[in-house]
């Protein structure tokens, strides 16, 4: 019976061993856990509200998910004022968050906690410094095409003020005329559109300026501009014209008189179901907004009362693109006069180069998020290697029991066949016997606690 015991013995200790072995690396190994990632830029100059995004993701193993989460709450504190916000991130994991923070001097610092009701502990908690609305920022400049003929006199440059045109939308742009040392002169247009590009001149203006709207049909098409001064000078130009691909459609007023809001309409002209808007002026974001629940062809979105100067409407299929003025991403220009709506020409004056603030990682959570891993990487290793090692001793140990148990009934058989007397044998715990008990209730434990750990 003995001998049996052992041979069971044997079985179970590698089954307990390995067993604790794997709960052991599980405890150890980083679970999944939900986090946000703040994105902060100054507000534009004179706006009540401060447009912040959220994303909220789950990090599984260094792998980073955008995650929606329906219960977010924030709280901000700044000057001693806290200032909360609650909604929920869509299925892209971005959530707009607008707050009415106080006018902030750079270097100020702000604290942030996000919360969700369906989490244990905040997604993110920490302070920043307010950043400084001159510095950083994405430069975006305004194409200015010299074109691949240039031939004449008089040099032709194509400006089109938002970079690249958005099929079928019409696009403000401008034919710049000079001489050859770069003095503006005036001159005639006349354009030959190639297949795929409408194009229409609307009228000159002061400097050698000659406005134009130009419509794209497909996503690669060319411009050819012949120009011819009162004195009978030449010149002509010819090239490719930059479009968007995939961008949408976005129908709005470009001229503003100053306190009142931009309405803006945007075609969903793809697949794209929830369009995204932000409105900067050269200090900040004066606005932004996804269009949830609107039409099935269309989105209208109405921004705040906006202050006079530059502004740019930069529009994209979703809140993570508009972190790039690049892609589908496209940045209109639009002024906003003083006391009145500009005039055509004063609309040129925009087509000059820009820093957009565009957001930057203010606060990123998953740190926080991670603060145990490391204690528990360390718990978990150490369950997983004394598991092995006491499996390993309790083993060896069976097996030199179970051998000298063998050699004994050899010895005992080899008397009863010699006819010799055995003597009588009284049963006593040995000491080995308490070695095996002890090792097994020790891997038993560490087993059970492998598990808690794992569920806890």
């Amino acid at each position: 019976m003995k001998v049996r015991a052992n041979a069971v013995l044997m079985l179970v200790t590698p089954l307990l061993s390995f067993g604790t072995l794997g709960l052991g690396l599980r405890v150890g190994a980083y679970s999944g856990v939900r986090a946000a990632t703040l994105f902060v830029e100054p507000p534009a100059r004179g706006a009540p509200t401060t447009y912040l995004q959220l994303l909220t993701f789950l990090d599984e193993s260094g792998v980073k998910e955008a995650v929606g989460v329906a219960d977010l709450r924030a709280t901000f504190r700044a000057r001693g004022v806290e200032h909360a916000w609650a909604g929920k991130s869509e299925d892209d994991g971005f959530a707009i968050v607008g707050v009415d923070l106080p006018p902030l001097t750079p270097g100020e610092h702000v604290d942030v906690e996000v919360t969700a009701a369906s989490e244990r502990g905040p997604l993110l908690r920490g302070s920043f410094a307010w950043p400084d609305a001159a510095q950083g920022g994405t430069a975006f400049a305004p194409s200015q095409l010299p074109g691949e003929k240039p031939q004449g006199e008089v040099r032709v440059t194509l400006a089109i003020p938002a970079q690249r045109l958005t099929v079928e939308a019409g696009t403000p742009a401008w034919v710049r005329t000079s001489d050859s040392a770069g003095r503006p002169v005036e001159a005639d247009v006349q354009v030959t559109p190639e297949p795929g590009l409408e194009a229409t001149v609307l009228g000159k203006c002061p400097g050698g300026l000659t406005e134009l709207s130009l419509v794209a049909l497909f996503h690669h098409t060319g411009l050819g501009i012949s120009v011819r001064t009162p004195d009978g000078k030449t010149g002509a130009w010819f090239g490719s014209v930059p479009v968007a691909p995939g961008a949408l459609k976005a129908t709005f007023p470009r001229a503003l008189v100053a306190g009142a809001p931009l309405t803006i309409e945007v075609a969903r002209t793809n697949a794209r179901i929830t369009p995204y808007v932000e409105v900067y002026d050269r200090q900040g974001r004066a606005f932004a907004a996804r269009a949830l629940g609107s039409e099935r062809d269309k989105a209208t979105l109405t921004t705040p009362p906006l202050e006079a100067g530059p502004h740019w409407l930069v529009v994209a299929g979703e809140p993570k693109s508009a972190l790039a003025i690049e892609g589908a991403t496209v940045a209109h220009p639009f002024l906003v006069g003083e006391s009145a709506a500009p005039t055509p020409c004063e609309l040129a004056g925009i087509a000059q180069p820009a820093a957009l603030r565009k957001a930057r990682i203010a606060l990123d959570g998953l740190p926080s998020r991670r603060v145990g891993d490391a204690r528990k990487k360390r718990l978990g290793l150490a369950l997983a290697l004394s598991s092995l090692a006491i499996g390993a001793f309790l083993e060896v140990f069976l097996l030199l029991t179970a051998a000298r148990e063998s050699r004994r009934e050899i010895e005992r058989a080899l008397r009863e066949a010699s006819g010799e007397t055995l003597p009588v044998m009284t049963k006593k715990t040995s000491a080995g016997s308490i070695i095996v008990g002890l090792l097994l209730a020790v891997l038993g434990f560490g087993l059970l606690a492998s598990f808690l750990l794992w569920r806890g």
